[in-house]
């Protein structure tokens, strides 16, 4: 591998299909339960919506891709922790509303304060 044709870039929302296949496959079963399914396939359209969209936990505005030779191979999704609760809530009111997701208790990941 020649790694003078890597890169790391900021994400852009048109990244959306490559990425989501990367987070489904980061998250496993808690993908499936976000979007009421047992096939993380079926998570994707979910995941792509929210990495298009500004101002949530999935948004392509927290996430840096490594690119190969102009390709996708990795993704990294950061943000700050104390703005988790604000940054999640767009995704439980949408899988409430669109998924029939809801009371779900899901591990705070990270510090907050």
């Amino acid at each position: 591998m020649n790694y003078s044709d890597t890169n790391i870039r900021p994400a852009y929302p048109n990244d959306c299909k490559q990425v989501a296949q990367l987070i489904v496959q980061a998250m496993e079963d808690l993908a499936c339960t976000f979007a009421n399914t047992n096939d993380p396939k079926k998570t994707l359209p979910l995941f792509e919506h929210f990495f298009k969209e500004p101002a949530n936990q999935y948004s392509f505005e927290n996430t840096l891709v490594y690119e190969i030779e102009g390709e996708i191979a990795g993704s990294i999704t950061v943000y700050d922790g104390s703005l988790l609760p604000k940054d999640r809530k767009p995704l439980l009111e949408y899988i409430a509303l669109n998924y029939n997701v809801s009371d779900l208790v899901i591990e705070i990941e990270t510090l907050i304060g």
